[in-house]
C-alpha cells in the first residue's frame, strides 16, 4: 500500500503541474524506486519568410477552340514576360495547369452552350518579398486574371527548425528536473527521445505608415509578409534517480 500511494502521489502532481499550460503532456511509469518521467513537449521559433510564391492564370473564350488557345496564348506569353522582366528567373516560373473546355453560359434557366474557354496558370516564386506587392500588381497589369496566394515560405528553414527544437529540449529537461525536485529525487536522467515537426504561417508584419502610402501612391499591391514558423514536437522519457 506504501508503494501504491508514493505512486498515486507522483501521478497527482503530473496531471496538476504547469506542464499543460505549456502545451505539454506528461505521465509517470515504472517502479516507485525509479520511475520514468514521459513529457511531450513543444518549440516554437519564427522568422520573416524569404520567399512568396503566387499563382496567376489567365482564360479566353472564342466559339473556336484553336482561336480560343491562341488568344490565350498570347496573354499568358505578355504575362510571363512581365514577370521576368521583373526580374524573376525562368527556374522560379512554373505552368501549374493548362485547360480548353467547352463554355456554357445560363439564358432563361437554360444552359446554352457558348464555344470553347481556354485557360493557363502559372506559379510564381518570388525572393525578394519586397518586390511582391509591386510583381502582383505587374501581373495583373498584363492580363492575368485569376491571382492567388502568396503563400510564405523559407528557402532554408534549418536553423528555425533548430531553434525549435532546442527550445523543445530545454523545456522538456526543466521541466524533468522540476519533477525530480519537488518529489524528493537526486536528479532526473534523459533515457530517450523521439521527435515531429511542421510549419505555420503566423505574426503579420506590418509595413509602416510611410511604406505603406507608398505602396498605394505607386499602384502595387500592398502585402504584408508576416512570419513563418518551425514547431518542433518531441517525446522525452526520463528516469528519476534517488
Amino acid at each position: 500500500m506504501r508503494h501504491f500511494g508514493h505512486f498515486i502521489a507522483l501521478a497527482a502532481l503530473a496531471a496538476g503541474s504547469p506542464v499543460m499550460a505549456q502545451r505539454s503532456t506528461s505521465a509517470v511509469v515504472g517502479d516507485v524506486e525509479s520511475p520514468v518521467l514521459l513529457f511531450s513537449v513543444r518549440g516554437k521559433a519564427s522568422a520573416k519568410p524569404d520567399v512568396g510564391t503566387i499563382s496567376g492564370g489567365v482564360q479566353s473564350t472564342s466559339n473556336n477552340a484553336s482561336e480560343a488557345m491562341r488568344m490565350n496564348n498570347r496573354k499568358m506569353a505578355s504575362v510571363i514576360d512581365t514577370i521576368r522582366s521583373a526580374g524573376v528567373k525562368s527556374k522560379d516560373i512554373q505552368t501549374s495547369g493548362i485547360s480548353l473546355r467547352k463554355h456554357y453560359e445560363w439564358e432563361n434557366d437554360k444552359r446554352v452552350e457558348k464555344g470553347f474557354r481556354a485557360s493557363n496558370s502559372i506559379n510564381v516564386h518570388i525572393r525578394n518579398t519586397e518586390d511582391l506587392g509591386k510583381i502582383l500588381q505587374a501581373i495583373v497589369d498584363s492580363g492575368a486574371t485569376n491571382i492567388n496566394g502568396p503563400n510564405f515560405s523559407l528557402e532554408d528553414d534549418s536553423k528555425l527548425v533548430e531553434e525549435a527544437r532546442a527550445k523543445a529540449i530545454k523545456k522538456a529537461a526543466a521541466l524533468a528536473q522540476s519533477y525530480a525536485k519537488q518529489t524528493g529525487f537526486r536528479e532526473a536522467k534523459l533515457v530517450s527521445i523521439t521527435e515531429g515537426y511542421g510549419s505555420e504561417a503566423e505574426l503579420l508584419y506590418n509595413l509602416a505608415p510611410a511604406e505603406a502610402a507608398a505602396d498605394a501612391a505607386a499602384g502595387t499591391v500592398p502585402v504584408e509578409v508576416g512570419e513563418v514558423a518551425r514547431e518542433v514536437s518531441i517525446t522525452a522519457r526520463y528516469r528519476l534517480v534517488k
